[in-house]
């Protein structure tokens, strides 16, 4: 038993051993020696050790005590007794003085509880809001970021603080390198700059400006140097103290050109109008007039026929030599108003061209040069040789007037292709291959009220009797009834040039020669129906068909000519009639008497182009159409040449 004891003392002896050293090296924290009971059980974990060590000399001891000094079992038990007894009671007062520890500690551990539960709580609130955020940004990042207006925000400097992608595209300026920089240098003009740094330094000391909460447009700079329309809208924002701003800028560009492409098409409708409303004045008013012209030259011819008078003879020819003036005016009054009817034919425009800068090398003053390019063989238009050369020479002129002088006129011809949006809407013109003619000087100009209105008729620049103002419009009629087009550029100390487009043929045409004119009066003894409401007209018509030997029956409208033509005994070779007549006009009677005598020839007259096509000639019956005014000789020629076919 001895010997049991001793290593159980043993073993005893070193736990405490190390519950000593821990608590006294837990005992170097000062927080750990204010724990209440710590040293009453630091003391009673030292006694006990005291006591083991006792208790294990004891044994040793004990065991030769037995064998020498005979020391009683008693003895032993009463100090093992007295010294554990006294550590013991340091143990128990020891842990009564930390039970108010552990009573705290329990207070403590649900007080974290709760805290912990707390926090828990508040990180879960917290991940919410950090969530939204993120979303929240997600959106704006969205909008800012796929936007095509530009977000900038400014400092309270006016230092760009901010930019969205869109500024990039915008402005051509890489968003890095405009962090930081101030705004006016960077993307406002230069003219402008001033002006827009006093006004931010007015917004910085209130928040308010002009431009602050509405939306203006102004011009801003871009990166390469040339200036954008942009819309800007500005809302101020205070940053720690001071007045910085948003500012959400739109390109107007695209919208800017869409404006002008609207107010362009609006102006070239607008003038079109005013062009088909003064040609269709025109047109009447030349139809009266030649009417009236009819009259006079048929009078003209009958006083001449019969006068045997010199000096009558010499004043009636002067007389029809001013009507021949009359007559050109009236044509290109008709021409003007697209009213005339165009002989277009496969026209080789270079070799006109060279004529007419022929005709001017012998006209124009000798410091005037004039030159000619072409970048294409013949140049072939289907066109009015006629209308074609009055054009050319009309421009020219006008530059030459215009240069004084000396200056430097240019025609130029090349083939071009013209799209959909080249071409005018007012125009008949359609895309395809086009031949481009430019008449270019380098005069002193036009002022922009003046260039928008050149080709209004009567309308002129130059000092009263140097001109009649039908010629620029008289061009923009003939230009438009080739369905072509016309335009000029000019501003003043810069010349002028006149741009024109014509449909373009194959280069292998040439210009027919029409077929020449008879020189005689040739007469006849035919019966003929005159018919027109006019009664001067009417009469005049007689006298000039019964000069030229014809039996002539005559006719105020067109009921009486049918009248006429059903009665019984009056067969009539061929019938002339007016075609603006009140009642019935000129292709209607034309139609109803071609019904009842089919082989009966027509003729019709009109004091402006019928626009008749070759099938509803023929199915009328009309063989032949004389414009008015005509010559005695015209009438004849045509009377003969409807007989005889």
């Amino acid at each position: 038993m001895e010997i049991i004891d001793v290593i159980l003392e043993t073993v005893t002896l070193l736990l405490l051993g190390v519950i000593v050293m821990i608590s006294f090296r837990a005992g170097r924290d000062p927080a750990v020696k204010e724990v209440p009971g710590y040293r009453w059980l630091v003391a009673g974990f030292v006694v006990l050790l005291i006591g083991a060590l006792f208790d294990l000399s004891d044994n040793f001891t004990g065991l030769n005590r037995l064998v020498i000094f005979g020391k009683t079992p008693a003895e032993a038990f009463i100090e093992k007794f007295c010294g554990n007894v006294t550590g013991y009671l340091c143990l128990a007062w020891g842990l009564l003085k930390a039970q108010g520890i552990v009573e705290r500690l329990r207070r403590a551990q649900i007080r974290l509880e709760r805290e912990r539960s707390s926090l828990l709580a508040e990180s879960r609130a917290r991940s919410a809001v950090e969530e939204s955020l993120r979303a929240s940004e997600a959106r704006y990042r969205a909008i800012t970021d796929t936007t095509r207006d530009s977000i900038l925000i400014l400092d309270h400097k006016g230092r760009i603080a901010y930019a969205n992608p869109a500024t990039a595209r915008n402005f051509g300026w890489p968003v890095e390198e405009l962090l930081g920089r101030d705004l006016h240098r960077m993307l406002a003009p230069r003219r402008y700059r001033a002006d827009f740094q006093d006004a931010f330094v007015r917004f910085q000391a209130a928040g308010v400006g002009d431009v602050v909460g509405r939306t203006v447009e102004v011009a801003a700079l871009h990166k390469e140097g040339h200036e954008i329309p942009i819309e800007v809208s500005i809302s101020p924002i205070e940053m720690e103290g001071h007045w910085g701003a948003v500012g959400i800028v739109r390109d107007i560009s695209e919208r800017k050109e869409a404006e002008a492409e609207r107010h362009r098409v609006h102006g070239q409708l607008m003038q079109a109008q005013k062009m088909e409303a003064i040609g269709t004045l025109a047109g009447g008013i030349v139809h009266d007039f030649n009417n009236l012209l009819t009259a006079i030259v048929g009078l003209a011819h009958l006083a001449l026929a019969r006068t045997d008078s010199p000096v009558a003879t010499d004043d009636l020819k002067k007389l029809l030599r001013t009507t021949d003036r009359a007559k050109a005016l009236v044509a290109r009054i008709l021409t003007f108003s697209r009213r005339r009817e165009i002989h277009a034919e496969r026209l080789a425009l270079r070799p006109l061209v060279m004529e007419v800068v022929g005709l001017l090398h012998a006209t124009v003053p000798p410091n005037i040069e004039v030159a000619a390019h072409f970048d294409c063989d013949e140049c072939n238009v289907a066109a009015d040789e006629t209308q074609m050369q009055q054009v050319l020479m009309n421009l020219c002129t006008n530059a030459v007037q215009a240069m004084g002088e000396e200056g430097h006129l240019e025609i130029g011809l090349t083939i071009i292709e013209l799209k959909e949006e080249e071409i005018d809407a007012a125009s008949s013109a359609t895309p395809g291959r086009y031949l481009h003619i430019t008449v270019k000087d380098d005069g002193p100009g036009m002022t922009p009220e003046v260039r928008d209105r050149i080709f209004e008729p009567f309308f002129t620049t130059k000092g009263p009797g140097e001109g009649t103002g039908l010629g620029l419009s008289v061009v923009h009629g003939i230009i438009r009834g080739h369905h072509g087009m016309v335009r000029v550029e000019s501003a003043v100390g810069a010349g002028t040039t006149f741009h024109i487009d014509l449909p373009a043929i194959g280069e292998d045409g040439s210009r027919p020669a029409g077929p020449p004119r008879r020189a005689v009066i040739p007469r006849g003894d035919e019966r003929i129906l005159l018919v027109d409401d006019e009664e001067v007209l009417l009469d005049v018509g007689r006298r000039q068909l019964e000069l030229l030997g014809y039996r002539v029956t005559t006719a105020a409208d067109g009921q009486a000519a049918l009248t006429r033509l059903d009665e019984p005994g009056g067969d009539i070779d061929l019938m002339i009639t007016d075609r603006s007549m009140p009642g019935m006009a000129g292709e209607e009677v034309a139609r109803a008497a071609h019904e009842t005598h089919p082989a009966l020839p027509i003729i019709l007259t009109t004091g402006r182009d019928p626009h008749l096509s070759e099938a509803a000639l023929a199915s009328a019956g009309i063989r032949l159409i004389l414009p008015k005014p005509h010559s005695l000789a015209d009438l004849a020629q045509s009377i003969r040449a409807v007989l005889d076919a």
